[in-house]
């Protein structure tokens, strides 16, 4: 679908050209339009061509220095900085590459996330009207391609050039932005004209597109401008208020094409790189890769590094076997380099390998590279590999230096790997046949990978052949997304905003409002004190009039209060009234979990991040992002420092700011319940401790809060953590039901409290020997009935209702097994049925269907459920 849009839309951009691309300043350059006789698009050069400047059309990928001035990776970005500051451009921070801003997505991938959705759809105003940046991006769609195709990474810089136009304020557009481009190319960069070629594309992303100018040289896409000035809304293509420059180039392609090395990998990472070859004593056929590289146009057609080998053995004549032997071997080197980059950034930016959303990807990355090192013996980790990445990158983003649990995270995932490793070997041992699935499955579960499966499976005389997109294939089983249940869309466009009363007073219980309508059961007001249900709070409850409100929502700027039964008049005038008392007790626990949060990030690191939460009445949960379960120590920790900040009673100001001004303050960690829609966002600020954007209810000073209590922590999924709690009254009554458990205890043991742990362990211990015991005299009974009933005949059937585990039958079953040739047995147990045949004329599972609805099994061996009646 999404294709067949694109297609569309370039077919309409290029037809009428002149009215979308920057054609007047591209002919003043001299360049003229042609159309590619390989893929059909449309594109502008100096010189007449036959193809466009793509790598498939133009069958090549680099490969030689195009521009006279020499410059290394680094140097990229000064001259770059220095060249459009000259026309108003600002240079932007780095953002963190998990984009928390931006709810659609996990990881940045472009520089144009920094602005989406709210600057580009024109709800918010630009921090700046013309930005520069240098910013960090992951994308994993093309894995499989790192170390073979020399521009292809998981992680990359790019250089981005953005004008935002609004209807106030024209900055630039198509005609300037690509005469900026075409001047630092010439001017600056010092490429030929020559070596040029614009292509003609189109682009979209997060429901925004337009047309687009793709810059190209000697078969490397140096950059993409595109203009921002069309959105997607319900299936049709609305103008944008705002019309934005968004161009993206890589900073490595520039650095590449400015140097002598055969990939951009060289001029990338030559420190990490030296290092790497230096400790692993490698003396790389360079050659030989150099080659392979002329014919690496082939995998952007679609062709898998198989076919590429038998290619270039073919036409240069060289042992194919020899080959891939010697290409794996050099690519490994790049993706080392790659992977432990994009690792190194992505974590301390607050992303965690899991088996969970965008952690998945920093998991594989992970597992990829320690595979790689075991592969090829290497005498260093992943920790060296991060620390020299430390040391060439940190120097550009100096920030990258201060994670101070990067290496304890990336050390929990190498045991975590060993452990998976052992288990596959095992399972590896027993096997004859590895196929697309199990090596699949293997990598999924136990994170080896196939390289890994291949030599051990080598040394047992079996070949497999690893499929050329296994990685991508890997990445595809996490890409189902979930489907969730969307709650029925209420139109609310008939009702004007509603008055919230709860922001301006939050102990506010009773109220008067005038009734505007209703849409089904729903009551919409002129105002109102009842906060509606939204970020992890519960929704008020109370009364309107005398029906009783239990649920409240909002749609846009209008709440609608959910009533049982009662109808209202249009402009009847309504008493309401809030149960102040239960919101009070939320407000606690919503304010305990602002205090909670930080205080795991104070005890636990930089990388703690909330992940979801919920406050009721009763009790709260946060769930945070962390790589292991809490110990008890951590704990204690997190709920003394929760505790002190309550007792410091501290004041909790709340306030409205500018979206730019908050950004520019607090940085991102205000977003720790997630993205926050709009212009002005509410700001919770607890004194010298915490702020955070949040649209909830809160106590004035923490003081209010009288004390917290962590009821129970425990971990949900991969790298979530839930810590449980509750505050105020709830947490005092918590905290004298726990006595009452202690003082029961002392009573029943006739002990003191220091001695119940002592006591309870050695109950603990006898009450194991007992369960040894009686497991031994089951198995006794189970050996003694089967060694008689096998007497009788030579099919026996029995009841042991006395076991309800398959494992005590299947221990005693082996103990005799030569006893039982030439028998069957058919033995009911409490919960299902068990039965086994040693003789070659009976089956099984025939035996037991005669008993149970649901057998499972084989002739030698079966279970059943459902008995039949």
């Amino acid at each position: 679908m999404f294709m067949e849009f694109e297609e569309r839309m370039l077919k309409c951009f290029s037809k009428s050209f002149k009215k979308y691309y920057p054609y007047k300043q591209l002919r003043s350059f001299g360049f003229k339009r042609y159309r590619c006789r390989s893929c059909g698009n449309f594109f502008w050069s100096l010189n007449p061509r036959e193809v466009c400047g793509e790598s498939k059309c133009v069958k090549m990928i680099g490969g030689r220095r195009l521009i006279r001035r020499k410059l290394n990776y680094f140097d990229v970005w000064r001259i770059y900085k220095q060249f459009f500051e000259r026309y108003g451009y600002v240079a932007l921070p780095r953002y963190p590459v998990v984009s928390r801003w931006y709810p659609e997505l996990y990881f940045v991938v472009a520089g144009i996330n920094l602005f989406q959705p709210h600057i580009v759809n024109g709800e918010v105003e630009p921090f700046e009207y013309l930005t520069i940046e240098r910013q960090f991006c992951l994308r994993f769609q093309d894995v499989d391609l790192v170390g073979l195709n020399p521009k292809t990474y998981s992680g990359f810089i790019m250089l981005g050039q953005h004008a935002f136009n609004t209807k106030e304020k024209y900055t630039y557009f198509k005609e300037e932005a690509i005469s900026q481009i075409h001047e630092f190319l010439t001017k600056v960069l010092k490429l030929n004209e020559e070596e040029i070629i614009y292509n003609e594309s189109m682009w979209y992303g997060a429901g925004n597109f337009g047309p687009s100018v793709e810059f190209l040289a000697n078969g490397v896409e140096l950059g993409n401008q595109v203009y921002i000035q069309y959105k997607m809304v319900d299936s049709r293509v609305r103008e944008l208020n705002t019309k934005t420059v968004d161009m993206g180039a890589g900073m490595e392609r520039f650095a590449w094409i400015a140097s002598d090395e055969p990939t951009s990998y060289d001029v990338t990472f030559p420190y990490v790189i030296r290092k790497i070859l230096k400790e692993l004593k490698l003396d790389l056929d360079r050659k030989l890769f150099d080659t392979f590289l002329k014919y690496s146009y082939a995998v952007e057609s679609g062709k898998d590094v198989h076919h590429l080998i038998e290619l270039v053995s073919k036409n240069e004549g060289i042992n194919s076997v020899k080959l891939m032997e010697e290409i794996e071997r050099i690519s490994s080197i790049y993706v080392l380099a790659d992977h432990s980059r994009s690792i190194l950034v992505a974590v301390t930016d607050g992303a965690l390998p899991s088996n969970v959303g965008g952690g998945y990807n920093i998991r594989y990355l992970v597992r990829r590279c320690l595979s790689i090192l075991k592969s090829l013996r290497a005498d260093f980790g992943l920790k060296e590999l991060l620390n020299w990445h430390r040391v060439e990158l940190g120097k550009f983003f100096p920030e990258l230096r201060k994670g101070r649990k990067l290496f304890e995270i990336i050390e929990v995932e190498r045991r975590r790997f060993i452990e998976n490793e052992q288990k596959c070997m095992k399972v590896l041992e027993k096997v004859e046949k590895v196929d697309e699935p199990l090596l699949l499955k293997l990598y999924d579960s136990y994170g080896i990978n196939p390289e890994l499966v291949r030599e051990f499976l080598k040394r047992k005389g079996i070949e497999i052949q690893v499929p050329p997109d296994f990685y991508k294939k890997v990445q595809a089983l996490h890409q189902k997304r979930e489907i969730v249940r969307e709650r029925e869309e209420l139109d609310v466009s008939r009702f004007p905003p509603t008055k919230l009363l709860y922001y301006e007073d939050p102990e506010l219980g009773e109220f008067e409002a005038e009734v505007l309508g209703n849409i089904g059961n729903y009551i919409v007001l002129d105002r109102t004190a009842f906060y509606p249900i939204g970020g992890g709070q519960v929704s008020d409850i109370g009364y309107i009039g005398k029906a009783k409100v239990n649920n409240v929502i909002k749609v846009g700027e209008v709440v609608l209060h959910a009533v049982d039964g009662a109808k209202f008049r249009k402009h009847e005038k309504v008493k309401c009234q809030v149960d102040i008392e239960r919101r009070k007790e939320i407000m606690k626990h919503h304010t305990a979990t602002h205090i909670i949060n930080r205080a795991c990030v104070l005890t636990l690191g930089d990388h703690i991040w909330q992940h979801g939460s919920y406050k009721d009445e009763e009790k709260a949960h946060l769930d945070i992002t962390h790589y292991q379960t809490l110990s008890f120590e951590e704990i204690q920790k997190i709920e003394r420092i929760a505790n002190e900040v309550v007792r410091k009673k501290l004041d909790v100001r709340i306030y409205w700011m500018h979206r730019n001004d908050a950004e520019k303050r607090f940085g991102f960690r205000i977003y720790q319940g997630g993205a926050v829609p709009g212009r002005e966002i509410r700001i919770v600020e607890i004194e010298n401790f915490e702020v955070e954007a949040c649209g909830g209810l809160h106590c004035k000073n923490t003081g209010e809060i009288e004390l917290i209590k962590i009821i129970n922590v425990e971990r949900i999924h991969d790298g979530v953590v839930r810590i449980t709690f509750k505050a105020g009254k709830k947490a005092i009554e918590e905290m004298q039901r726990q006595e009452k458990i202690i003082k029961e205890l002392r009573d029943l043991w006739h002990v003191g409290i220091d001695q119940i742990p002592s006591t309870a362990k050695r109950f603990f211990e006898e009450w194991k020997h007992l369960r040894k015991e009686n497991e031994k005299l089951k198995e006794d009974l189970l050996r003694m009935l089967i060694l008689s009933e096998i007497q009788k005949g030579d099919i026996c059937y029995m009841d042991a209702k006395f076991l309800d585990t398959l494992g005590t039958v299947i221990k005693v079953v082996n103990s005799i097994s030569d006893q039982l040739i030439g028998k069957v047995l058919v033995i009911h147990l409490r919960e299902f049925g068990y039965a086994l045949s040693r003789k070659g004329n009976v089956s099984a599972l025939e035996e037991l269907s005669k008993f149970y609805e649901k057998v499972s099994g084989n002739n030698l061996e079966a279970k059943g459920f459902k008995r039949k009646t």
